[in-house]
């Protein structure tokens, strides 16, 4: 993990208030380590674990405007917090459950508008009944949570970040651009409002997939013959 990453991992910590004032301090002397220094920086990293927390928090801040470190805005933060989340659960470090909650607790701090994430939301609700035996999704307790986070998480970190990533059967090959577009996954229900506004309000029409990258409907099925056919011709 390099340097950026762990700064970047802190300030999440920091913005979602799941740090203790010894973390500030040792914060401070990592960065003095590197060889930073700046007035509020040698302050913060001679103060005193009981102090507290707010004023280091201040010190913190002001360490970080001193030095000229980046600041990344919540969703900047909120967004790389999903993204490495999204990749361990794909990397095999992490159970399902961990991954989802800590997911699910990103959106929630983005006030449930962190892109691409809503399936968060969907998928926590899922789960949360499955524990209860099926009580408000009676049709949904054999849906394995597991394998849909994991298409889940393939199908995020490829829309936000904008990565090429590798076709699977399912996935959708541009004729034009020759982009590979990610299957949307069988995605559980949100919750019981959504399910009763569905069942008694008209819904449109769903509109036909379009390619992410020039917004041509000419998409084939990776997986078919004339999908792997027209992938071999911009391979």
């Amino acid at each position: 993990m390099t340097i950026a990453q762990t700064d970047l991992e802190f300030q999440l910590a920091d913005y979602l208030d799941q740090t203790m004032s010894v973390d500030y301090i040792d914060w401070a002397c990592e960065r003095m380590s590197l060889g930073d220094d700046s007035p509020a920086l040698l302050a913060l990293a001679a103060a005193y674990p009981r102090e507290r927390k707010s004023d280091l928090r201040l010190l913190y801040q002001k360490s970080r405007q001193q030095l000229g470190l980046p600041q990344h805005n919540p969703e900047q933060l909120l967004t790389a917090g999903a993204q490495d989340q999204a990749e361990t659960f794909l990397s095999g470090l992490a159970s399902a459950d961990q991954v989802l909650s800590r997911l699910y607790e990103l959106y929630r701090a983005s006030g449930y508008h962190l892109p691409f994430l809503g399936w968060a939301n969907d998928l926590q609700c899922v789960a949360d009944d499955q524990n209860m035996g099926g009580v408000i999704y009676p049709e949904q307790v054999s849906l394995n949570v597991s394998d849909l986070l994991f298409q889940e998480c393939s199908a995020y970190l490829a829309l936000s970040t904008g990565k090429q990533i590798e076709p699977n059967d399912q996935d959708l090959i541009c004729q034009d651009c020759g982009t590979v577009n990610p299957a949307s996954p069988n995605r559980a229900k949100q919750s019981k409002f959504q399910r009763l506004r569905k069942h008694f309000f008209p819904q449109p029409e769903p509109t036909p997939p379009r390619c992410q990258h020039c917004q041509s409907e000419r998409l084939l099925t990776y997986g078919s013959l004339a999908g792997r056919q027209a992938l071999a011709t911009y391979c």
